[in-house]
């Protein structure tokens, strides 16, 4: 099994927590901005995350990550309750990114004035409604240490994918955890604790994930 995508955690992450967790093999193939055109046509839809298995590729993250989740058991079969709480919280994420998605990309359209002015906002008014909006589901589920049910599903590894991606853009991530992250303490406390616990070490590559711990055992 090959996943294909770029250096950074992106739509991947998820993805490449899910596979990890799972116990599955899979070479995590990593382009730079330099190589990315000699490969880019060689994908349906001329973009990635991409996962490759048994010769037949798989595009577009999101439908990998419920593929992979019903495939490994990540997603309830028979719970459309669950699989709500589930697919809310990913577009949660989802909603999140897009609104930062002006200051997070590495080609932004806004100089750096209109860049501040544009995090100030966002800090004040949606990343608060995102994040409150996860914190609850965090507080309303009974296992308090996954997000929905009481073991990980495809909304835990979206949540601790997306932690990762935050940590990458340092002046967001600071300002992020500083006016907003602060406020909700069930976030603060989960979730670095459990992306910690996914991830295994840093290598030329920068993020290979491995299991080392099911889940960090709550001290008595």
């Amino acid at each position: 099994m090959k996943l294909y995508y770029f250096d950074v955690p992106g739509k991947a992450e998820s993805i490449r927590l899910l596979l990890t967790h799972a116990g599955i093999k899979f070479e995590d193939i990593r382009f730079t901005m330099e190589t990315w055109p000699a490969h880019k046509d060689k994908f349906e839809l001329k973009q990635v995350p991409v996962l490759e298995n048994n010769g037949k590729m798989y595009c577009q993250g999101d439908a990998i990550l419920e593929y992979l989740g019903r495939k490994y058991g990540y997603l309830p079969k028979s719970n459309p309750e669950a699989h709500y709480k589930i697919m809310k919280i990913i577009n949660t994420v989802t909603d999140l990114f897009m609104a930062a998605y002006p200051i997070m990309a590495p080609y932004s359209p806004l100089d750096e004035k209109a860049k501040g002015e544009y995090m100030t906002k966002l800090l004040k008014e949606k990343g608060p409604v995102f994040l409150k909006s996860i914190e609850n589901a965090l507080c309303e589920n009974e296992c308090k240490d996954f997000i929905v049910g009481n073991k990980y599903t495809i909304a835990d590894f979206v949540l601790l994918g997306a932690y990762r991606m935050l940590k990458t853009v340092e002046t967001w991530s600071k300002a992020f955890h500083e006016k907003v992250v602060r406020k909700f303490p069930m976030y603060s406390a989960l979730i670095p604790v459990s992306y910690t616990h996914l991830r295994a070490h840093e290598t030329s590559l920068h993020l290979v994930c491995r299991l080392l711990l099911e889940k960090k055992k709550k001290k008595k």
